[in-house]
């Protein structure tokens, strides 16, 4: 089981490196309640409440860490550059799409 994540004490603003950020409580395969007071500020500056980190398994060969639960995203949020960091993948994006 994952640990609650707990954010360090800060003086400023804290920058998390996530893969994953979904409004979707039913993408997460193993799940935590998030321990802190973090929001994530989107494009418009509203900041949003992570409520729960954890881990999902889109497909059997891909397991995603990171996973930050954000309810009142509009969007799944994923970090490119942390998925090919993380596992030795090629992604290739277009206009309309991407292929792993």
């Amino acid at each position: 089981m994952l640990k609650p994540f707990r954010a360090p004490p800060q003086t400023g603003t804290l920058t998390l490196v996530t893969l994953l950020m979904t409004p979707d409580l039913t993408a997460l395969t193993i799940f935590e309640q998030y321990i802190g007071k973090d929001k994530v500020i989107v494009g418009n500056g509203a900041p949003l409440p992570i409520t729960y980190t954890g881990a999902s398994q889109p497909s059997p060969n891909l397991k995603l860490l990171d996973v930050l639960l954000v309810q009142h995203l509009t969007k799944i949020l994923l970090s490119i550059s942390k998925l090919t960091k993380d596992f030795p993948l090629l992604v290739t994006c277009t206009y309309s799409s991407f292929v792993i």
